[in-house]
């Protein structure tokens, strides 16, 4: 009786033990199976209850099938985007976000037209001659864009737009860094309010489940989100805190970013600068097709943006 007594009492004392070292062994041997496993229990979790939409601000001007049979095949000349940004404004939204790079001048550009008339026989002088009527798509959407003061989506770095203020030990510790990047064109990159990188942060299996609100190029720069954000809410500066800032506990750890401050909002991040999503189900009435004339098609919102993805670091 008294050798199975201790033998249970023993059970009860080293089974939590023996478990903890098995999970130990398999965090050496095995490190993103956990990790893997985790990120399967958070698909669970949103499948079963997925976020409910509400009444968000926020519009996605999306580049669809009727959009493309309407006005043409993509890309778009940036004379048709800069219309589409005139319409907006006019539409009373507050923010128009691209997640497009435009890294490139407009193939239809002057300046690219005029070798391509030279080589089919127009003479230099004549090529000139016409081509200097027509508009610079490139100017006629930076123009646009000073209008309404929206966001576009080498050696160079990005032009900032917004000051960063950091509280805290170490707050870029653990901030994806890059060597390089790809840019906007300049005079659309000064005409904008805001400028973000366009990069997405995938897991193993190529879903996105966090999403960056800061990347590092040197310098930390922000997310089209976080900059969506900080126009609308007409703040200047991002304000990061980690761990050792007043009210963030460190325990001596240097464990990187905690949140972010923009405008009067506070957001809770990873130590790397990103946000786990909580998907809401697909509601049609979030899009507008971006060839449906806006008169009595499109009401005005607080925010929107385009849909069109590309990368701008790199």
């Amino acid at each position: 009786m008294r050798v199975h007594l201790a033998l249970r009492r023993g059970l009860i004392y080293l089974l939590p033990f023996a478990l903890l070292f098995v999970a130990l062994i398999g965090r050496v041997a095995a490190p993103d199976l956990l990790e893997r496993l985790s990120l399967f229990c958070f698909d669970i979790y949103q499948k079963a209850a997925p976020r409910e939409a509400g009444d968000v601000p926020i519009r996605v001007v999306d580049i669809d099938d009727g959009s493309l049979s309407q006005i043409g095949q993509w890309p778009w000349p940036r004379s048709v985007v800069a219309q589409l940004v005139d319409k907006l404004r006019e539409a009373g939204v507050a923010v128009v976000a691209f997640d497009i790079d435009f890294a490139e001048p407009n193939r239809t550009s002057p300046q690219l037209l005029l070798p391509l008339l030279a080589r089919n026989g127009v003479r230099p002088e004549e090529a000139e001659r016409l081509l200097a009527v027509v508009p610079d798509p490139d100017q006629r959407l930076a123009e646009a864009m000073a209008a309404s003061r929206s966001r576009p989506g080498e050696t160079r770095l990005p032009l900032p737009k917004a000051g960063f203020v950091w509280v805290g030990d170490d707050p870029l510790g653990r901030i994806a860094n890059y060597s390089a990047a790809v840019f906007d064109l300049p005079q659309l990159e000064a005409a904008a309010a805001g400028n973000g990188f366009l990069n997405q942060s995938v897991d193993w299996d190529q879903v996105v489940r966090r999403v960056p609100l800061i990347l590092r190029l040197g310098e930390a720069y922000p997310s089209p989100v976080a900059e969506t954000l900080r126009v609308a809410l007409g703040a200047s500066t991002y304000v990061g805190r980690a761990a050792g800032a007043n009210g963030e506990q460190s325990f001596g750890e240097k464990t990187g970013l905690t949140a972010i401050r923009i405008g009067s909002l506070t957001i809770p991040t990873d130590a790397a600068g990103r946000v786990w999503l909580h998907y809401a189900m697909p509601r049609r009435d979030r899009s507008v097709s971006g060839g449906r004339r806006p008169g009595g098609q499109l009401r005005s919102r607080p925010f929107c943006r385009s849909r069109r993805a590309d990368r701008d670091f790199g």
